[in-house]
């Protein structure tokens, strides 16, 4: 039986990769506003734990409508985010190649940084998260959780409620103890003094391994939804607006002995099942915004790549911090029907094909077999 459709956590994630791309661009443009306008702005990073638990909770909700096939689901994850995550990818070396000219160092660079990205082991090398299509570092962490996933799938399924909710309640310890540890790390380098020198706190945000609490937080609360744990869908609204209300606060603030990031990964959950619960009239709205929601793993993946091509054309650099605040909402307009073209006419052509190929199956009968949801990561 196909699960039903969850518009309203589809359109969400548009939102969550929104904020992604202001803190990029529209963050320098926002010195002279208010401080809680600055704040909220400056915490769009939170996107992508959010985009994390959201992935968790969409893959456990569409894997309990059929029986669990390692090899079919990594091949449709793989069809699903490998072939726009590989456009970034070409689209990078074409900027990297256009800024460093065709020379020795800059095709060692690419090969180097070019392959790590690539393979989706950047994350996973001190120093090398950032040095190729920088969103991409949450994606070298998708794929650790996309191979754990068959495994922890069929041991939460099978768990009883009481280990699910030990699960969440262990995971949520997790995420709490890696917002309050990491920042004190930011002192401590590794590889000082070379081109791959980072912070040890920098590295430990974005290390797979340590990204498994968010993700596993996710898929206890898909677990549990399907244990019918609901939440009103009447508190979506005021759950979202209290997240927007602590994102306006200084992340240092802490409540309760708790930091503020860590409250708001703990309301990400009842987020979720409270937007899983909401129902949508059929119309232009919801297709719209359904669309825009399908758009945002384009949208998240695309962004740096886009961006350096752009102004390689206009001006022959960067310089994000440069740029006013209608100019970056200008990029990001333009960034969002990009997406949605991409998603419309590469996108999922090519995950259907790609399909098609590895697994047999006609692409509407696929369509059929599973819903696929994307994602993102803050991207």
């Amino acid at each position: 039986m196909r699960p039903r459709d969850l518009p309203a956590l589809t359109i969400v994630r548009f939102f969550a990769a929104l904020l992604v791309a202001l803190l990029h661009y529209a963050v320098f443009g926002l010195r002279d506003s208010p401080v809680w306008v600055q704040n909220i702005v400056a915490s769009g990073y939170i996107g992508v734990p959010f985009f994390f638990i959201l992935s968790g909770f969409i893959l456990v909700y569409v894997s309990y409508a059929t029986p669990m096939d390692r090899t079919r689901f990594w091949i449709r994850r793989i069809a699903r985010i490998y072939p726009v995550y590989l456009l970034a990818s070409i689209l990078t070396g074409v900027t990297v190649i256009g800024v460093r000219g065709w020379n020795l160092n800059a095709l060692e660079y690419s090969a180097v940084f070019g392959g790590l990205s690539t393979g989706l082991i950047q994350s996973w090398i001190p120093g090398a998260s950032g040095k190729w299509n920088a969103p991409g570092w949450s994606l070298s962490c998708e794929a650790l959780f996309y191979l754990l996933f068959p495994i922890l799938f069929m041991r939460l399924v099978a768990a009883r409620t009481a280990i699910v909710w030990g699960v969440l309640a262990a995971s949520g310890i997790g995420c709490a103890m890696r917002i309050s540890l990491f920042p004190t790390l930011e002192s401590v380098w590794l590889l000082h003094g070379t081109s791959l020198q980072v912070t040890l706190g920098s590295y430990l945000t974005q290390f797979p391994p340590l990204a498994i609490p968010l993700f596993l937080l996710g898929m206890a609360t898909g677990c549990l939804y399907h244990r019918s744990v609901t939440v009103s869908p009447r508190l979506a609204l005021p759950i979202a607006g209290l997240i927007l209300v602590l994102m306006a606060v200084d992340s240092e603030t802490t409540f309760l002995l708790l930091k503020r990031d860590t409250w708001i990964t703990l309301l990400f959950p009842p987020l979720v099942l409270s937007l899983a619960e909401v129902q949508m009239s059929d119309g232009p709205l919801k297709s719209f915004g359904v669309l825009l929601g399908q758009a945002s793993y384009g949208m998240y993946i695309l962004q740096f790549p886009l961006w350096g091509l752009l102004w390689l054309c206009v001006e022959g650099g960067d310089g994000r911090e440069l740029k006013s605040l209608p100019i970056a909402l200008a990029f990001i307009t333009g960034l969002t029907a990009i997406s949605c073209f991409v998603y419309l006419y590469f996108e999922r052509p090519v995950e259907d094909r790609v399909k098609r190929w590895l697994l047999r199956v006609p692409p509407k009968v696929e369509r059929v077999q599973s819903l696929e949801v994307e994602q993102e990561q803050a991207r």
